[in-house]
């Protein structure tokens, strides 16, 4: 899906959504993925919300997105449609960078202690499977750190194909505790 706005160098709607599609075609050339098939759409409206409704018409359980780079400060930082889809969906959402290795050595995942947590460790193992596994779970006060602590290790203990090293980390108000572990 790509976002054409009206500050781009096209100016009637038709220019812009043949620019839009022109994009498209040379990303998908670029790529050459002749042994996937894809599909492409030009939509109109604000990029978060439209990209939802697009993404909820095709029933869509996984998004994946890259990072922009703000050429003016030159760092990377969440654009406004990521910003969206980030605090409006229930769906599984992966974040990429350009510069990135395969297969991945080493992920984290950022647990909020409000879902199972083997849902998304299976998810995690499929994206990176020989993967060092990190789990972080962050709650507001330290004094919540062991009763969290616990509520994860029994989370972990419900996991049958759990990885071999599971590193993890029990943060209050981003300052790690004492009380991390290694299981």
């Amino acid at each position: 899906v790509t976002f054409i706005g009206t500050n781009s160098l096209a100016s009637s709607p038709r220019m812009l959504r043949q620019h839009a599609i022109d994009l498209m075609e040379a990303l998908l050339s670029e790529l050459a993925l002749t042994d996937v098939p894809t599909t492409t759409c030009v939509l109109e409206g604000t990029p978060g919300p439209s990209l939802m409704e697009e993404m909820d018409q095709h029933g869509t359980d996984l998004i994946i997105m890259g990072l922009q780079r703000d050429r003016a400060l030159d760092e990377r930082r969440l654009g406004s449609c990521m910003q969206h889809v980030l605090t409006h969906t229930e769906k599984d959402v992966l974040l990429t960078a350009r510069s990135h290795t395969m297969p991945y050595q080493s992920t984290i995942l950022l647990w909020d202690g409000e879902k199972p947590l083997a849902g998304a460790l299976t998810r995690a193992r499929y994206y990176a499977p020989g993967a060092k596994m990190t789990v972080l779970h962050t709650v507001a006060l330290r004094a919540d750190i062991p009763q969290a602590e616990r509520a994860l290790h029994r989370q972990l203990a419900e996991i049958p194909h759990r990885p071999a090293l599971l590193n993890v980390i029990v943060t209050a108000d981003r300052i790690p505790s004492d009380c991390s572990s290694v299981l």
